[in-house]
């Protein structure tokens, strides 16, 4: 006898416990990895990452939008919309690409930064590699295929940090962020196409894109204010403070910050989607 397909309450219920074990496993093994870099890294070394990491952020602004707050939003419509928003996403990806490859050049001629430089130029195809991935990430969320987005962030997550290790133990320094993200975050978005089955069955519609910015204006807006609230933080001490401040800075920051994403982040991915399958329910 088949078994009755699980209720709303049951999936939403279902994606939260994997997302919040996803979130411990993750958050455990990278609390593990980022004191052991204390080990292999200077201060000056993970200084000079965390400087880079808050232009990666920057950078990162023009990627997350807000495509699946918004598009969730549209309920049952939303695929009318899906091959706009992977050729939108793309394109601001490679925006965030080019930012990133612009203040290399900055950092290195006018800054005389050549560490800093070659650390943002090895972060700058990081938005492009991620924005090829917010197409098929809404299917998944639409379909609230909670196993299969959390699996593979835990996946992505435990490798990132693990790679991360091994080339800071071999001795690539700051770089060993830039390198792991480099290696398995393509391999993330490309098994996150082959598993959520997302196709793009036409071009670019310029004409899209207009009413699609706008509407997500105000998410990039409340983004770009979290950013200059929390994010900034190592650019504007590290205009005037050693690298080796910045690194201590940097380290409390981001281990403070472990019970947010735990909770917060996680509890929004699951409860959007489910949220927006309410709203679609007529009864």
């Amino acid at each position: 006898m088949t078994a009755p397909p699980a209720s709303l309450a049951q999936r939403t219920a279902s994606g939260a416990a994997w997302g919040a074990g996803g979130a411990l496993a993750i958050q455990f093994v990278s609390l593990f990895v980022q004191a052991a870099l204390t080990y292999f890294l200077t201060r000056t070394e993970y200084g000079t990452y965390a400087k880079a990491f808050a232009l990666l952020n920057v950078a990162m602004l023009f990627q997350q939008l807000g495509f699946r707050e918004v598009l969730l939003g549209r309920g049952a419509s939303f695929r009318l919309w899906r091959a706009d928003v992977f050729w939108f996403s793309t394109a601001l990806g490679a925006i965030g690409t080019l930012v990133l490859a612009a203040a290399a050049v900055f950092v290195l001629i006018v800054l005389g930064d050549p560490r800093l430089a070659q650390l943002i130029g090895l972060c700058a195809p990081v938005p492009l590699i991620r924005s090829v991935s917010v197409g098929p990430t809404i299917d998944v969320f639409d379909a609230m295929r909670f196993r299969l987005h959390h699996g593979l962030l835990v996946i992505t997550g435990i490798a990132v940090s693990l790679a991360s290790l091994a080339f800071a133990y071999a001795g690539w320094g700051e770089r060993c962020f830039a390198l792991a993200s480099l290696i398995v975050e393509p391999l993330y978005a490309l098994a996150l196409w082959r598993a959520s089955g997302f196709h793009v069955r036409r071009g670019p519609r310029l004409s899209h894109w207009i009413p699609l910015a706008a509407r997500l204006r105000l998410v990039f807006g409340a983004s770009a204010a979290s950013w200059a609230r929390s994010g900034s933080d190592p650019l504007l001490l590290g205009a005037f403070a050693a690298p080796a401040i910045v690194a201590v800075y940097f380290f409390a920051q981001n281990v403070m910050n472990q019970v947010f994403r735990l909770i917060t982040l996680n509890l929004s991915s699951v409860l959007l989607p489910a949220l927006n399958k309410l709203g679609d329910d007529p009864g």
